[in-house]
């Protein structure tokens, strides 16, 4: 080994924005403030799932310091806010926009919804039975079916990984374990709310403050959302006090940018921490059978499963070879459903679909290992 002294590996790492943070010097996304700066605040459906059979506003416009309110309504042209359904608890219903936040709240209260509640799924092996209620009334689905061949419901996407013939490899196997697995969704629990602040600039540009991880993937999603030039819109990403993944995609940037130019004044939206418990972007969770076969020599020759993603009402799925692992195995059989729910839509958490996988792919070599009387570390070498 060479006596090169190391410059980075055992080494202490400087925390270079440490000082600013703990002399309060850093700057959050709701630090910033701007003259004439007006504050939003959401109004959020109660229901997991309901029809909106009316919506009256009236009496919240009137009450003084109220500015302006939004709805699907005076929103024709996008799909910020629910229009004749809400798929879950905490969709964006309605957006207040006031001189303060307090003024905002109050007029939250004098908002008027009939919802007629419909049936609703919030586990993602139950939404995808074939009896189960629809999660969104209108949905596209993919065809997929189960053991005795009826169509399961709530299917947004379906993908498959095929290798190999895993009938013959269990067949030969010295041991076959099977076994079921859920992981439920979790929040990233940051320190910091989400919070975002736009401004209009003379020449028409919008500027847009934020506590994000991707400016670029903020700056996309509010022009397809408003069918904003792209070049019209700047993101500056500020400080953050912990994102972990959640903080990748937009939340409420182009409500505010929307609010912005209804008002002609800067507009600042900052959520709560129980909105970002039923509103945020959380890690999804997932309902997984998988079944692995192996030899007593230590080779894996088979894995056959499928895995539901609880997808929320975006109905979005991860990769299904992530149950393969870093593993060589030549016969595969893996089958992945993104299964919509009466849940916000998943984000990412650290590496996304990894822990939920690693949970179900290594117990199932765990038992393996068990079976065959091997050591479970050399089953994995």
């Amino acid at each position: 080994m060479s006596d090169q002294t190391l410059t980075s590996v055992g080494q202490r790492v400087a925390r270079l924005n440490g000082p600013d943070i703990v002399t309060g010097r850093t700057t959050y996304a709701d630090d910033i403030q701007l003259p004439s700066q007006l504050y939003g605040r959401v109004l959020r459906s109660p229901h997991a799932h309901a029809r909106i059979r009316s919506l009256h506003v009236d009496k919240a416009r009137r009450l003084p310091g109220v500015v302006d309110i939004l709805t699907a309504g005076e929103d024709p042209g996008t799909s910020l806010f629910a229009r004749k359904e809400v798929c879950y608890e905490g969709q964006k219903v309605a957006l207040v926009i006031a001189e303060d936040t307090d003024i905002a709240e109050d007029a939250l209260q004098l908002i008027e919804v009939d919802y007629k509640p419909l049936p609703s799924a919030t586990d993602p092996y139950e939404a995808m039975s074939a009896d189960a209620p629809v999660v969104m009334l209108g949905a596209d689905t993919e065809e997929a079916f189960d053991e005795d061949g009826r169509r399961l419901s709530n299917i947004a996407v379906r993908s498959e990984h095929v290798d190999g013939d895993v009938g013959a490899a269990f067949a030969a196997a010295d041991a076959v374990v099977e076994a079921e697995y859920r992981a439920p969704y979790w929040h990233q629990t940051y320190l910091e709310p989400n919070s975002c602040t736009e401004r209009t600039e003379p020449d028409g540009r919008i500027t847009l403050w934020t506590s994000c991880q991707g400016s670029f993937s903020i700056r996309d999603a509010v022009s397809g959302a408003l069918k904003i030039p792209q070049g019209r819109i700047r993101v500056i990403p500020l400080e953050m006090g912990g994102g972990f993944g959640a903080k990748n995609g937009p939340f409420l940037e182009a409500h505010a940018v929307l609010a912005t130019m209804r008002t002609g004044r800067p507009v600042k939206i900052l959520m709560s921490r129980e909105e970002e418990f039923i509103d945020g972007r959380p890690a999804p969770g997932c309902w997984v059978r998988l079944k692995t076969a192996g030899t007593k020599d230590g080779t894996i020759t088979a894995v056959a499963g499928r895995i539901a993603w609880d997808g929320g009402i975006s109905g979005r799925s991860g990769a299904v070879n992530r149950l393969i692992g870093p593993y060589l195995i030549e016969n595969v059989n893996l089958e992945g459903l993104g299964v919509r729910t009466n849940k916000p839509a998943p984000g990412a958490f650290r590496a996304p679909g990894a822990p939920q996988m690693a949970l179900a792919r290594e117990s199932n070599i765990d038992m393996l290992a068990h079976e065959l009387g091997i050591d479970p570390i050399e089953l994995r070498m």
